[in-house]
């Protein structure tokens, strides 16, 4: 008889990135890092990592995918809060001049893209320090409505964290484990743009979650719980940042019934998929049953 448990934690260990996917990863930032901080507005900013690097949930890609990673530039807010267009410029302009970068620097609603490879992008957000409210608020630029968003990164990783350190185990962090696993299946499932996003994922997972010490019980409880919101919201569902609720993570849901309904049919396939893997007898079949589930390390950035 197999531990799924074991299988599963191995399966996680051959989902990380490669010391040298890391060490390329980090030359970049760091790199993006300095060249900000000798922008003009350089006074008063800050650069920090947000997302799955900061939350510690990267995974390697798949063949078929890439890798991001997330930076905010953070400046004083005395100097652009009433031109936020201008400072969102400013900022993708002195990026379009970083030094030896070769590649693409691409306009989101919010962000900018530098695609360094078909493999490999880092996002860019420009944000001001939002001073007028408590905590560790900025704004960022919202391009569609051409005005200021409300964000919290750095207080959103502080909540994930303090979820992650919920539980009491020797084993590697279940929550996180359990994140990992969420992600490489919708990679390996999803090929358009209805499939959940990362921060959707971590978000209800870590909500989800209440100290399950083994990453058996931590899938099998968060998967229970995003079916449970699932069916009763069907697409009226949406995912909230829990640090800030006006802050929606959903937003490729919104007005998009399929996407619910395929959201629905990942997470029983999964449930069911991770059933009969449990009850399965012989370890190596067990051990092909997850190579099916989560697929064998593949990729890397370039």
């Amino acid at each position: 008889m197999h531990s799924l448990e074991t299988l599963l934690a191995n399966r996680v260990s051959s989902l990380q990135r490669s010391q040298e996917d890391n060490a390329e990863v980090n030359t970049h930032l760091r790199d993006i890092a300095v060249w900000l901080r000798r922008a003009p507005f350089s006074t008063g900013m800050a650069v920090y990592t947000q997302g799955s690097v900061r939350l510690g949930t990267s995974i390697s890609p798949v063949a078929r995918s890439g890798f991001d990673a997330d930076l905010v530039c953070q400046l004083p807010r005395y100097a652009w809060e009433s031109c936020p267009s201008a400072m969102f410029e400013m900022v993708g302009g002195h990026l379009l001049q970083l030094p030896g970068f070769q590649g693409a620097v691409k306009r989101k609603r919010r962000c900018w893209t530098l695609v360094y490879s078909p493999r490999f992008h880092v996002d860019v957000t420009p944000a001001i320090i939002h001073e007028r409210s408590p905590g560790e608020e900025v704004w960022v630029f919202d391009g569609p409505s051409q005005d200021w968003r409300i964000s919290n990164p750095v207080a959103y990783a502080s909540w994930f964290q303090a979820k992650q350190n919920s539980a009491i185990c020797s084993s590697a962090a279940p929550l996180v484990a359990a994140v990992q696993l969420l992600k490489r299946r919708r990679d390996l499932l999803f090929d358009s743009p209805d499939a959940p996003n990362s921060i959707v994922l971590t978000t209800l997972a870590a909500s989800l979650y209440s100290g399950e010490q083994t990453i058996v019980a931590t899938l099998s409880k968060v998967i229970r719980g995003m079916l449970a919101v699932a069916d009763a919201l069907g697409s009226r569902m949406a995912v909230a940042n829990p640090v800030n609720p006006s802050e929606v993570f959903s937003e490729n849901w919104t007005g998009n019934a399929a996407a619910a309904k395929l959201f629905s049919r990942y997470l029983k396939d999964l449930q069911t998929r991770l059933a009969r893997t449990e009850i399965t007898k012989h370890q190596h079949r067990a051990a092909w049953q997850l190579d099916e589930l989560f697929g064998a390390r593949c990729g890397s950035l370039n």
